[in-house]
């Protein structure tokens, strides 16, 4: 049996040991790194001859070395955060879209400044689903009845332009359309909407829950959460 033989066989049996001393507490436990060979680095300068003759037996080959495949790498933890990044980007927006589904009695501002009842929801466009913000003028002055209201207009949040508070009154939020025949049609010849809210804060949440859901829309990071 030759040297590079004798290292092979050290080397893979102390893999078997290693893989064998795992336990389900190991396993449960979410920082834990699969591959433990991480801790098998080579010995440092200093080191006493009999400790690098030992650690020589199971060092990895020569060619493997300088590429660090065992977890905790910099690339490791780079895609670790992307990952969190992006589940905790995936929450806030579900947090968002939650928030608007919820119906609420908000006025629009036009000649007439009636009361509507107000909620996003994900509807079926052309067998895509697509989060449409919906009104119902409020005639019988409970959110509860809504079913029993006739569709007053509609707008698919992906038709928005822009959002912003009014420079006027912060009670107020102003919605501005895409030039499209299809959102100027659903929002009853509308291309710009002014919504009263009850307070200037229930305002800011509308336009920055809006503008979020809108700019998560333009970069294709909804339609996998409807």
């Amino acid at each position: 049996m030759d040297y590079e033989d004798a290292r092979r066989r050290a080397w893979y049996a102390q893999v078997e040991m290693t893989s064998n001393s795992l336990t389900m507490n190991n396993l449960k436990d979410n920082t834990y790194v699969p591959n433990a060979m991480v801790a098998l680095s080579r010995p440092t300068l200093g080191a006493s001859k009999s400790a690098n003759d030992n650690a020589d037996a199971y060092e990895p080959f020569d060619e493997y070395q300088d590429e660090e495949v065992y977890g905790n790498t910099e690339y490791d933890d780079y895609y670790i955060s992307e990952f969190q990044a992006r589940q905790e980007s995936s929450a806030e927006v579900i947090t968002a879209i939650r928030w608007l589904a919820v119906k609420r009695p908000l006025i629009l501002c036009d000649r007439k400044n009636r009361e509507y009842i107000w909620f996003v929801e994900a509807s079926n466009v052309g067998g895509k689903k697509v989060l449409t913000l919906l009104w119902f003028e409020n005639v019988f002055n409970d959110v509860k009845k809504v079913d029993e209201l006739k569709l007053s207009g509609s707008i698919a949040l992906n038709d928005i332009k822009d959002i912003s508070i009014s420079a006027q009154d912060p009670n107020i939020f102003n919605i501005t359309l895409k030039e499209s025949p299809k959102a100027l049609k659903s929002s009853g010849g509308r291309a710009k909407l002014s919504l009263k809210c009850n307070s200037a804060g229930e305002s800011a949440k509308f336009t920055n829950t809006l503008l979020l859901i809108s700019r998560e829309i333009a970069q294709g990071n909804i339609d996998h959460l409807l």
